[in-house]
Parts: C-alpha cells; structure tokens; sequence
C-alpha cells in the first residue's frame, strides 16, 4: 500500500468479484484448514520449482 500501482492492483475488479485487499481478514477467517492444505498441494503440485544448491 506505498504506492498508487499497488493499491490499484489490490482493488477488486469483475475477474475476482470485486474482493479488495480489505476483503482479505474475512476470507482467511473463513478457510478451514483443508482448504489451505488443499490450495497449497494444488499450488506446488502445478507449479515448476527450481533448487538451487549453494557449497
């Protein structure tokens, strides 16, 4: 929220049903636990990774 490009980006619009960064508290209080857990396998399940090694 430090610059007015951020902000626009985080003010709904019809593509996410006009939810807003002030949405946001109401729908985390309102995930249950597998739906987190749910999201997340899906998220790194189609998703590509890369490691990186460092010695």
């Amino acid at each position: 929220m430090d610059s007015i490009p951020g902000i626009a980006n985080q003010m709904g619009d019809r593509l996410n049903d006009f939810t807003n960064v002030y949405d946001e508290v109401e729908i985390i209080k309102n995930l249950s636990f597998n739906e987190i857990i749910d999201a997340a396998k899906n998220f790194f399940e189609n998703s590509q990774t890369t490691r990186n090694v460092i010695i």
